[in-house]
């Protein structure tokens, strides 16, 4: 179709064409990303209806604004067509399975995952979303292993890392506070909403806490939505009373919704804004993972507790990328507190170690002092109310044993 063959047809015709050309490009390029549908290029799509513009502006024919006529629009002013860039592939084979899975996948205990990069740059997030992925279809845990020159030996490849063009102009306004835009806000909600969902394995974390409170008041660290807070205060059997801490925002604005009693801390700083023995029980759901320095509100939970303070966390690496530190071991749980807890892994759980520590016990004790030292008496002598030192004495003691 050339400008010359648009010039000899009516304006009807060209109303109509320009409605076909509208109806293909809803059809085939809106809202995705392709270049080309069968032998017909999208960018030559849009400069043949560029043609059809003209003709009608030249005609002063006119129209409404439609999805291709924005798409045409972008590529004039900005003389781009993004969407045609295609991908590149900056790292291939950026991702693959190596080790024993690929020659026996029955046999093979989990499933190595070969990323080729610096183990430095290791990216917990993706680990994430590569584990949930894989085990959607292979039921073996994932294993990361970073080596920036790739597998060594036989492999499958899985992903390329590659620069994906986008399929159309934008122009982003970059607000003042990027970390603090729409749809951040709106993933870290979606977050802690998630929290409020009961899965069985802390179904089982909940129950060995909570057979092992003593007394009604309680203080939540690290409450999230509040999900352990409103269990407590709606039991059947206990009235309980619950208060709560944390330092997000969104999740604190979650509770009050529900009516319960939070307030805003940072854990990491350690300090409560509580007077000794204020709570009969301090508890802690899966925070001490979240912190890079737990001892400091370990202390203060001893403080603060006249009966109990109770600590849960998983063990393993469990990927999460709001994990300060992860507890491989029981042994690196137990490494936190001192003598005086018991710690135990439980029963049912999903690798899950608690911690109990029995504050009223060891606070007793501590209160048990002496009335007054005792303090022996200087060796005396028959007749001699003075009390001296042996060096003293000696000389004395010589010279009778001499004379004797």
């Amino acid at each position: 179709m050339t400008s010359e063959e648009l010039s000899k047809i009516s304006d009807d015709e060209l109303y109509n064409l320009r409605s076909i050309f509208i109806q293909l490009f809803d059809k085939w390029f809106k809202n995705n990303n392709r270049q080309k549908v069968g032998d017909l290029k999208k960018n030559i799509f849009l400069d043949q209806y560029r043609l059809l513009l003209k003709e009608m502006n030249k005609k002063k024919l006119t129209h409404g604004v439609q999805s291709i006529d924005r798409a045409l629009f972008r590529k004039n002013v900005y003389g781009l067509n993004v969407s045609s860039l295609g991908d590149i592939v900056k790292v291939p084979d950026y991702i693959s399975i190596g080790g024993g899975f690929v020659k026996s996948p029955k046999d093979a205990d989990d499933l190595d995952l070969i990323v080729r990069e610096d183990e430095r740059n290791r990216d917990e997030g993706l680990e994430l979303k590569l584990s949930r992925l894989m085990q959607k279809q292979i039921k073996k845990k994932c294993h990361f292993v970073y080596n920036e020159t790739g597998a060594h030996s036989t492999y499958i490849p899985l992903f390329d890392l590659v620069l994906r063009s986008k399929n159309k102009i934008n122009r982003v306004e970059v607000k003042e506070d990027y970390s603090k835009s729409e749809e951040i806000e709106k993933g870290i909600k979606e977050y802690y909403e998630g929290l409020d969902e009961w899965k069985q394995d802390f179904i089982y974390d909940f129950a060995e806490m909570a057979k092992n409170l003593k007394g009604k008041t309680i203080l939540d660290l690290g409450c999230g939505t509040g999900r352990v807070m409103e269990a407590l205060i709606n039991s059947d059997y206990y009235n309980y009373q619950v208060d709560g801490i944390d330092n997000n925002d969104i999740a604190l604005g979650i509770c009050k919704k529900k009516g319960l009693a939070v307030k805003k801390l940072d854990l990491e700083e350690g300090e409560l804004p509580h007077t000794d023995n204020f709570f009969c029980n301090v508890i802690g759901l899966h925070i001490l993972e979240h912190l890079k320095e737990p001892s400091k509100i370990i202390k203060e939970a001893i403080r603060v507790a006249s009966n109990k303070v109770i600590f849960i966390s998983p063990l393993l690496k469990r990927l999460d990328p709001t994990h300060k530190q992860e507890f491989i071991k029981i042994d690196d749980f137990k490494a936190l507190f001192d003598k005086n807890a018991e710690i135990k892994m439980v029963d049912h759980g999903d690798n899950t170690a608690i911690a109990i520590i029995k504050v009223a016990k060891f606070k007793k004790a501590d209160n048990l002092k002496p009335f007054g030292t005792f303090i022996p008496p200087k060796p005396t002598m028959a007749g001699i109310t003075e009390s001296f030192s042996v060096d003293e004495i000696w000389p004395w003691c010589e010279k009778r044993l001499l004379e004797s």
